[in-house]
């Protein structure tokens, strides 16, 4: 299934870093889950850079960094790593902590796959009530528009990026992507978006379903005594539910008692707080420090104006919408 995250990437860097860098929004949950994994692995300490979310990720300077220009990047060794799903990868492998010392690759990696066919935007922008998802997705808009325009006309439009794209390619998918998403997310629910939201609503309760397997033989966490990047991964899960009407939660630990003691235990370790510390009131008052909500109301009353993009440009970005839509939706297998 087709998720609203952006693509990952791994590259090798010219040179190498003597400590690990990692580039994020804490409170992000794609984020979060390389930051725990970062934590719990034995690559820790880190250097963090706390990005100013939505806009530092949208601007050329980060772009030049990560072409998709999604959270998180992290920087190790002589590694350019773009996407928790890929940083988990290279930290279990290179530099486990004691949980993923212990416990077989194959069977973290399969409660993975599971969690990861949960689209984490969906949920956030779409089902959880309460969101800013439109405004923050012109916010962004606002942004790449900016960035791209600014680009155009210093000359720079052809400029190759680190992946061999140019800055006029990676910024017309990513603008395709936001307006795809807000195409779904901020409109009424239709009969294919509320069958996108079963679907997901499906693969939350399998990957609780999964988890309380595990625990039935486990304990305290997935795999015994020590925190795994797959606890990393679905303390994220549960820390996002936890961030919304109380019943979200308590539906899943209704339906599996197991997941309730879990997370009890799970927010009496240490490594935890690098998720826990940052919900809602961090995000709000992140964005209150960087004016976001400033920003967003002069959106709304039309202070500040999405500028236009040149008549070709708007023809690639909308050749790319179109093609995001039918991915997003499997058009081309129904």
């Amino acid at each position: 299934m087709a998720k609203f995250a952006t693509g990952s990437s791994i590259r090798t860097a010219s040179s190498r870093v003597e400590k690990p860098q990692l580039w994020l929004f804490p409170g992000s949950v794609n984020a979060a889950k390389a930051h725990i994994c970062l934590r719990i692995s034995s690559a820790w300490p880190a250097e963090n850079h706390i990005i100013n979310f939505p806009e530092e990720t949208q601007s050329l300077e980060y772009a030049r960094l990560n072409p998709d220009m999604g959270i998180p990047t992290l920087e190790i060794d002589d590694k350019v790593i773009c996407g928790s799903d890929l940083i988990q990868k290279y930290l279990s492998a290179h530099y486990p902590g004691p949980g993923d010392q212990h416990v077989p690759k194959e069977a973290v990696d399969n409660f993975i796959k599971v969690m990861l066919e949960w689209d984490e935007g969906l949920w956030s922008y779409k089902v959880m009530p309460g969101g800013m998802g439109t405004w923050i997705n012109k916010l962004k808009s606002l942004r790449l528009h900016q960035a791209l325009l600014g680009a155009l006309e210093e000359g720079k439009g052809d400029e190759k990026l680190c992946d061999g794209r140019t800055i006029l390619e990676v910024y017309t998918k990513k603008i395709a992507w936001v307006r795809q998403m807000e195409a779904t997310t901020g409109v009424e629910i239709t009969a294919e978006i509320e069958s996108r939201i079963n679907e997901n609503n499906a693969n939350l309760n399998a990957m609780v379903d999964l988890a309380s397997d595990l625990l039935a033989t486990s304990q305290p966490f997935l795999f015994g005594s020590n925190l795994t990047s797959a606890d990393a991964f679905f303390i994220n899960v549960l820390f996002r539910l936890s961030n919304g009407p109380p019943e979200f939660l308590e539906e899943q630990f209704q339906r599996q008692e197991r997941v309730r003691q879990y997370w009890a235990a799970v927010q009496a370790t240490e490594e935890s707080r690098v998720v826990t510390d940052y919900g809602k009131g961090w995000s709000v008052r992140a964005m209150l420090k960087n004016g976001v909500p400033f920003k967003l109301l002069g959106l709304k009353l039309g202070i500040l104006r999405v500028p236009e993009l040149p008549k070709e440009v708007e023809d690639g970005i909308a050749a790319a919408y179109a093609a995001r839509m039918s991915e997003y939706f499997d058009k081309a297998n129904t």
